[in-house]
């Protein structure tokens, strides 16, 4: 399987045309395709997207590429393709590659599954100049992007995978056993507004290590100011025009859907949710997602595997 790869041209342009995506044309050169402000009717055709932090499990890639009639997939945690799967697999190789630490030597991809969608990968790198059109994150294997083309010719989509690293607290905070992964979420909303204009058509998914009302060190204080840290990153993205869809799937803690169980935990004791989705408003009405989070239909690993349907 074969993709080309997309970026930003290098030109000045004004800010309205920032969101219109690149996508490589048969010449090789990259063309503009952007549909109209505002549309309300537009419809991609059908669409299976997959949500899942994989925990760097070899058997979850088997477990990927045995679903039915996925078309892509946004995977966090990923572990390199198998050699025995990668004539099934469409991915940027390069993200594992270009890795900066060892913790994201398992990056955030996005994954083409079928022949029915094609992608185009958007190159991503790490912040450098403020006035480049290219796309770059804050911390790097955090953000896998993508733009989706259907076979029948409908407007793109891009999609991104996500996942939020943890953050230390500095010996100056009076917290260094502390870690929360609050700060990171806000710079992956940061480097998404990137990819996030009038034109825009975006699903956003990912494991975001938050809880609402969950802390480390549970005291009312801590608390408190964890609820305020997970209400501050859906405000945000509200604000750059995300919807958060929330799976259909079993409840737990707070009513929150469970997507997420802690080691020694099985399946069916989990209770917290830390995977998220988002769609732009002007395709969330036509978005659902369900959670596979019951115990026979987990997988393997500590997350369960989010389904996201287009209609």
């Amino acid at each position: 399987m074969a993709s080309g790869l997309c970026g930003f041209e290098s030109r000045p342009r004004h800010p309205e045309e920032w969101s219109a995506l690149l996508v490589a044309g048969d010449s090789g050169k990259q063309v503009i395709q952007a549909g109209p402000e505002h549309r309300t009717d537009w419809r991609p055709r059908q669409m299976k997207i997959v949500c899942w932090n994989m925990a760097h499990s070899r058997k979850a890639w088997d477990a990927m590429v045995q679903m039915d009639d996925v078309d892509v997939a946004l995977l966090q945690e990923a572990s390199r393709v198998p050699d025995d799967l990668r004539h099934r697999v469409d991915v940027d190789h390069r993200l594992w590659d270009g890795r900066h630490s060892d913790w994201m030597v398992y990056p955030s991809v996005v994954a083409r599954l079928s022949d029915r969608v094609s992608t185009s990968f958007i190159t991503t790198q790490l912040i450098g100049d403020p006035y480049s059109h290219d796309f770059y994150t804050s911390e790097w294997g955090t953000l896998g992007a993508a733009v989706v083309n259907s076979d029948d010719g409908s407007e793109p989509l891009t999609v991104v995978s996500m996942a939020a690293g943890g953050d230390n607290f500095t010996h100056e905070s009076g917290s260094p056993s502390r870690r929360e992964a609050i700060g990171s979420v806000h710079r992956l909303i940061s480097d998404l507004s990137r990819l996030v204009g009038r034109r825009s058509r975006v699903i956003a998914a990912g494991d975001w290590s938050i809880n609402r009302g969950w802390s480390s060190h549970p005291t009312a204080v801590w608390n408190e100011r964890e609820a305020l840290h997970f209400q501050t990153a859906f405000d945000r993205m509200r604000a750059l025009g995300f919807r958060h869809l929330m799976p259909e799937g079993r409840r737990g803690y707070r009513d929150d859907v469970v997507s997420f169980k802690p080691i020694g935990m099985s399946p069916a004791e989990a209770w917290g949710q830390l995977d998220y989705v988002f769609a732009t408003e002007n395709i969330a009405d036509r978005v659902s997602v369900r959670a596979l989070n019951e115990p026979d239909k987990w997988g393997p690993s500590d997350h369960c595997r989010l389904v996201i349907d287009i209609d």
